[in-house]
């Protein structure tokens, strides 16, 4: 994957707020922006990472019943948080989340998020 933490930070390093990697029972933080590295207990990151896992699974489902090829990322807009999830199998994937506040090119980064994974 080279070093996409890069890749993503070029979008508004100020911004970036998260980068992690998941698979089906297991979740890894890769970046966390200094200030929001107490933000979270292990037992809300436990949750969040199951549910994102649940979603990844029947966003997929969703992807092949109305067949326009692969999942290529699904997006969430906060109120104060935007989140790119880049599925790269069923079950595994990559998350990032910017402060929503800033300027982040949504397609840009959907394009950065696809070759990261390939």
């Amino acid at each position: 994957m080279g070093n996409y933490i890069e890749a993503f930070e070029a979008f508004g390093d100020d911004e970036l707020r998260m980068v992690s990697t998941h698979d089906a029972t297991n979740y890894e933080l890769q970046y966390v922006r200094e200030d929001l590295r107490d933000a979270f207990t292990g037992e809300e990151l436990d949750t969040a990472h199951r549910n994102l896992v649940a979603n990844q699974v029947s966003s997929e489902d969703f992807s092949q019943a109305v067949d326009h090829g692969r999942l290529e990322s699904q997006q969430f807009f906060f109120e104060d948080v935007l989140a790119f999830i880049f599925p790269a199998s069923r079950y595994d994937g990559v998350l990032v989340s910017y402060d929503r506040e800033g300027s982040i090119p949504v397609a840009d980064v959907v394009e950065t998020g696809i070759e990261v994974l390939d």
